[in-house]
């Protein structure tokens, strides 16, 4: 077994900063932090025109909000520590939402902007009214849907949040098409009507049943967050920073970091105003701090040294570390796999097959069955993981609902060129003998079923022969052990990557690939990206292939939200042209036929109800379309090893108390923070 050489230095260099520590009788000390600058406010403005619907009342433009004082950090007893989904924030200062560019997960979209009208438990798929007062109710035909808003909600600044509010936010997506989701709003939605501060009525373009979803979270957050109307409806979306904000949910800002490193958040005393407060209580902290670490070794130390209660990924190595230097950390499992296995979203690499020669089906598939995938799971997270090959993440759900009747199809009826099947149904086997070989693990006494829900329901093959006899029936060359296009020239594959400290998982998915694909002979370029650049890059079509997870899926059998994308009348865009999702992919431009054919489900899809019996198949359908276009290889459903400290802080949390997933960067840890008491 053919181990990646920058597992074993990390956990070296993780030792040896260990034994220094010990040796000089503490932990480092954390570095110093550096007190905010002012941002300059808003100045006063004026509206070009009367906002599409009026504020609930004639509060006149903001002339700028008082920034707080801040003059130091909480007692860590009172003070949750998060760290964010990512690097550094990249626009330190800017809270506005729709700012393109802007991230979420620095508590703008669990504890600050409050998304959309509804969230959802991921364990459970129950729908939780947060904004809105219950479920809407739809006319007949799914055409009209009146939505009541809670009464009694208000921003931080006082001002009431209403059905104004929510109708003004519609009406300004529309109406600015520098906004990411102006398109499909415009398809949607053919007017709003606000009935009183606490009653609206959507009026659709079509039937469209699921509003609950458009409008509220389907899975980790929603695009749709509603903004003041007082504050919005005077200045220009697309480029107002939102500075200080105003929230909508349970904590205010308190300050941040200059450089982007950390934003500090308050409890709102009228936190049962918000729609945290009204649906799941009052949130145990009094202070959320969101707060990068650094380096993985930075990160490893500010977990021993308890400087951080709940963090985004780590390697297993790491983990380890973590957990042997402090009691007090742990994963979602006590012990092997330790990670939570059921995140909704897969990793791995995608091709811009707007591009050649990635434009070609063949040339994809080559690249397919060329790595040796025990292999990949093994220097990945050490066999941790599910693989997830599908256009849909193995989430347990989804497994049950669709993917074991799938692989049938898979390996029984799914063909690519010269009617060659790639599946490969007994790596399930193959990787549960690898891992038990390699790390000692028993799983002797453990049932087929058990072994798949731990490692999957199968892989693609590996199969250089085939790979070779398709690049060579596109044109390539193999030169001296190097690959060359058909031009002649050596064919280079650029990589870009996330970096390992922010998205670990999708990092080394992606890193093994390439590194498989350097050892057949493919030359591969490899670029790290902060989020905010790979999002560029990626949306322009500017790139060959890129760590990513558009594969995602609610946790439910109706998983349309999350693939409503692939609609090429709407989202369907040139190189150059700014893409969204998983249209950055550029399927209609490569095959516009079968791109038309994905095209037709997802408009049936569309109009038909979540409780409609044929559902199932139809979603079936979209599942071997997607599979024939081919567009990534996905190696596993998400994987989340992301520890706990439980020294200032109980409630988290794990498979023995799933009340929720560990997913601190989605909205819903709005909810757990309820879940959170004192030690």
């Amino acid at each position: 077994m053919k181990k990646t050489k920058w597992l074993s230095v990390t956990a070296l260099v993780l030792a040896m900063i260990i034994a220094f520590a010990a040796c000089n009788g503490a932990a480092p000390a954390p570095a110093p932090v550096d007190e905010p600058t002012p941002v300059e406010q808003p100045a006063d403005t004026t509206p070009a025109e009367d906002p599409a619907d009026d504020p609930a009342d004639d509060t006149p433009a903001p002339a700028g909000r008082e920034v707080p004082e801040f003059t130091g950090f909480p007692a860590r007893e009172l003070m949750l520590i998060a760290e964010p989904d990512g690097d550094v924030h990249p626009l330190p200062g800017n809270f506005n939402p729709y700012f393109i560019g802007n991230v979420a997960s620095f508590g703008g979209h669990q504890i600050l902007w409050g998304r959309g009208l509804w969230d959802v438990n991921t364990m459970t798929g129950e729908t939780i009214p947060t904004i809105a007062d219950g479920l809407p109710t739809p006319n007949a035909d799914f055409t009209e849907w009146t939505v009541n808003v809670r009464e009694g909600l208000a921003f931080s600044d006082g001002m009431p949040l209403t059905a104004h509010d929510v109708a003004f936010t519609i009406n300004m997506i529309k109406d600015n098409d520098g906004l990411v989701d102006s398109p499909l709003f415009n398809d949607l939605f053919a007017n709003v009507e606000v009935i009183s501060d606490t009653q609206l009525v959507l009026y659709m373009n079509r039937p469209f049943p699921r509003i609950t979803t458009q409008l509220g979270v389907n899975m980790w957050g929603t695009g749709f967050k509603v903004v003041p109307a007082h504050i919005f409806a005077y200045v220009d979306p697309t480029s107002y920073t939102f500075y200080p904000p105003v929230s909508v949910d349970a904590f205010e800002y308190v300050a941040h970091d200059p450089l982007g490193t950390w934003i500090l958040y308050r409890r709102r005393d009228d936190w049962q105003n918000t729609p945290t407060g009204r649906a799941w209580g009052q949130p145990g902290p009094e202070y959320i701090q969101y707060r990068i670490f650094g380096t993985g070794e930075a990160r490893v130390m500010a977990m021993i040294n308890n400087e951080v209660d709940v963090m985004n990924e780590v390697s297993i190595e790491e983990f380890q570390v973590m957990q042997a230097n402090n009691p007090a950390v742990r994963g979602w499992y006590p012990d092997f796999p330790w990670a939570n296995i059921d995140d909704a979203c897969g990793k791995g690499i995608m091709f811009n097959t707007g591009v050649a020669p990635f434009d070609n089906i063949d040339v994809r598939w080559a690249l397919t069955l060329i790595p040796d995938y025990v292999e990949v799971t093994m220097n990945i997270f050490e066999g941790v993981g599910r693989m997830s090959p599908f256009p849909i993440p193995a989430l347990n759900i989804h497994m049950d609902n669709y993917l074991r009747d799938f692989v049938q199809w898979l390996e029984h009826d799914f063909t690519i060129a010269d009617g060659y099947n790639p599946w490969n149904p007994n790596f399930t086997q193959e990787v549960a003998a690898a891992v038990a070989a390699e790390f000692g693990h028993d799983f002797s006494g453990m049932s087929q079923a058990q072994l798949e829900d731990i490692f999957g329901l199968g892989y693609w093959r590996t199969d250089t022969d085939k790979a070779t006899q398709l690049l060579e029936g596109a044109g390539f060359t193999n030169q001296g052990g190097v690959w060359h296009l058909p031009d002649g020239s050596p064919w280079v594959i650029d990589v870009i990557l996330h970096p390992e400290e922010g998205s670990m998982h999708a990092h080394r998915s992606a890193r093994v690939i390439a590194d498989q694909w350097s050892r057949f002979g493919i030359q591969t370029d490899i670029t790290v990206l902060h989020g905010a650049d790979i999002g560029t890059r990626v949306d322009h079509g500017d790139f060959h292939t890129v760590s990513s997870w558009p594969w995602c899926a609610r946790y439910g059998l109706d998983f349309f939200q999350n693939i409503q994308g692939w609609n090429d009348e709407v989202f369907s865009f040139e190189i150059g042209e700014r893409a969204t999702g998983i249209s950055a992919y550029r399927l209609p431009q490569s095959d516009p036929e079968l791109s038309g054919r994905i095209t037709e489900v997802i408009r049936r899809l569309e109009v038909m109800s979540p409780e409609d019996p044929a559902i199932r198949d139809t979603h079936m359908e979209f599942l071997r379309l997607a599979t024939e276009a081919h567009l990534g290889i996905q190696v596993h459903a998400g994987i989340k090893m992301v520890p706990v400290n439980t020294t200032y802080w109980t409630g988290f949390p794990t498979v023995e108390n799933p009340y929720e997933g560990p997913w601190w960067w989605w909205s819903l840890f709005r909810g757990i923070t309820t879940n959170l008491t004192p030690q």
